[in-house]
């Protein structure tokens, strides 16, 4: 069976992700779930199981992505990109951020995580026009590789869509545009 990733288009509807091969050729992860085919707008998301190594980081021109460790287990990791590190105790909840076109970041994962949630928000989230506040147009580019964070929000949220993986609902379209539209209103 082909696993294909996918990326809202457009249209904010999913679409194959280009990139997942290189992980999945070059990087220890599992798939455990993917908003692959699952109509969702606003966001895609993928859950995944990381085994211990190094790998390269890459983050697509287009969008942003948000990991969360849905389930924690207190893994080490190093994150780095030209001229940064961040070192981490990975704990539930706790969320790191990716800037739209990292090409030269590596992660190097101390131990195996089971449950590590990929949510790819594309730029059109941080736009003007979505934003009900005034927001300076260097706020996207000025996004962080540096350091992980904690907010309670976040990993609820994360959560939320982690478990709408595992176990599609009837109402799971409905939840996922609810909480994508969190990002696209600020």
């Amino acid at each position: 069976m082909e696993v294909r990733q996918e990326q809202p288009t457009a249209e904010g509807r999913n679409a194959p992700w280009p990139y997942y091969d290189f992980w999945g050729k070059h990087g220890p992860v599992n798939l455990l779930s993917t908003s692959t085919d699952r109509g969702w707008s606003g966001l895609s998301a993928q859950l995944c199981s990381v085994s211990k190594a190094v790998v390269p980081w890459r983050t697509p021109q287009s969008e942003i992505r948000m990991c969360i460790d849905v389930r924690g287990n207190n893994s080490f990791i190093a994150r780095r990109a030209p001229g940064i590190e961040s070192r981490i105790v990975v704990r539930r909840g706790i969320v790191w951020l990716s800037p739209p076109g990292l090409q030269d970041g590596s992660v190097d994962i101390a131990e195996d995580m089971s449950g590590v949630l990929h949510i790819y928000l594309p730029l059109s989230h941080f736009s003007l026009s979505n934003c009900d506040i005034s927001v300076d147009t260097s706020v996207v580019g000025s996004l962080s590789y540096e350091s992980a964070f904690e907010d309670p929000l976040l990993a609820e949220i994360g959560c939320a869509i982690a478990s709408e993986l595992q176990s599609q609902t009837s109402a799971g379209n409905l939840l996922i545009e609810g909480l994508a539209s969190v990002w696209q209103r600020g």
